[in-house]
């Protein structure tokens, strides 16, 4: 998947997020990322987490993308920095006191 692909993806997850559309999101992420990471395409999972914007989604989609690349954690790079701009994001929305909970099992 070229860059410009990966970030068609990355708008339309996110506009599902602004519709409230989580489940679409979701369904999305598991369907494309998993197939991704099943072909071995690692480096393009990589790089697609390296763009992501955890800011325009919610939080259900932001630990989607952190529960679907768990198992491939050690070859994906850009994987950490994601893992901590969710962990900023959550605490913009106030959900600090949650967040041990919300990533327990994730990082």
């Amino acid at each position: 998947m070229d860059d410009a692909a990966l970030d068609l993806f990355r708008e339309r997850v996110e506009n599902y997020c602004a519709s409230g559309h989580t489940s679409c999101a979701l369904d999305m992420i598991y369907d494309v990322v998993d197939d991704m990471l099943i072909d071995g395409q690692t480096e393009t999972v990589n790089r697609l987490l390296g763009r992501l914007r955890a800011q325009r989604l919610d939080i259900a989609t932001m630990l989607g993308f952190l529960s679907i690349t768990l198992d491939d954690a050690s070859r994906l790079p850009a994987r950490p920095a994601y893992l901590q701009a969710v962990r900023d994001d959550l605490r913009r929305r106030g959900e600090q006191d949650r967040m041990d909970d919300l990533l327990r099992g994730l990082d």
